[in-house]
């Protein structure tokens, strides 16, 4: 039987970093496909559709890392008492990795659809094109902390060089703020997630706005 387990174990494992191998080569991110539009000879249809799918995947992908938060919260608290409840603490970490699932899932959905707008040969030449430093792992590191804050800190002055553009994300819509407003005005514990957008494909969404890269800052939905 444990010889039986150790071969099935080596399977998986052999199964996953072929599939690993696969989300990283055979998927493509938004900000390699911006790097090389012009290689590809991408058509401003095609770029909408793509910012489309970015946007509504994004969307996805932090509403399931804030579930994946509460109930990683949730677990620290049993793991925290001085007795633990083992039948409770092992269903909350089911719940954990099912979330963490979600997570991973919100993504891949994202990477599929915008592979699905890419015609065959722009995939190939993408391929020829991305190097490995341009690829980016499919795992998702899931280190949340509930205690954990989130701190701002912007150096220099607005003459010491380009400033990105900083966009808040809320359930009232998107507005631009400047970066004192951004120290002053927003409170981090109502926070839910910030993204950065950086190169060509700030540019391909924000237009010449974002030619200094672009911060998403998503609030809470409740605030």
């Amino acid at each position: 039987m444990k010889k039986y387990t150790l071969l099935l174990f080596l399977f998986a494992f052999g199964f996953m970093s072929q599939a690993q191998d696969a989300l990283t080569t055979e998927l493509f991110d938004i900000d390699n496909i911006m790097k090389y539009k012009t290689e590809i000879s991408l058509t401003d249809k095609q770029m909408e559709a793509i910012k489309a799918h970015y946007y509504e995947g994004n969307k996805k992908f932090t509403d399931a890392k804030w579930k994946l938060a509460e109930e990683k919260a949730k677990l620290d608290d049993m793991l925290s008492k001085s007795e633990v409840a083992i039948e409770e603490a092992m269903d909350q970490m089911y719940k954990v990795t099912q979330a963490e699932s979600e997570v991973k899932l919100a993504r891949l959905f994202t990477l599929l659809s915008i592979k699905n707008e890419l015609k065959a040969d722009q995939q190939v030449i993408l391929k020829e094109m991305i190097s490995d430093t341009d690829r980016k792992p499919f795992f998702i590191t899931t280190d949340i902390n509930n205690e954990k804050k989130v701190k701002f800190q912007i150096s220099g002055s607005q003459s010491a060089g380009p400033t990105p553009l900083y966009i808040i994300k809320s359930k009232f819509g998107d507005y631009e703020i400047n970066s004192e407003q951004l120290k002053t005005k927003v409170d981090p514990n109502n926070i839910e997630s910030i993204s950065v957008i950086k190169g060509k494909s700030a540019i391909a969404i924000y237009g010449t706005r974002g030619e200094n890269g672009v911060i998403e800052i998503t609030l809470k939905k409740e605030n």
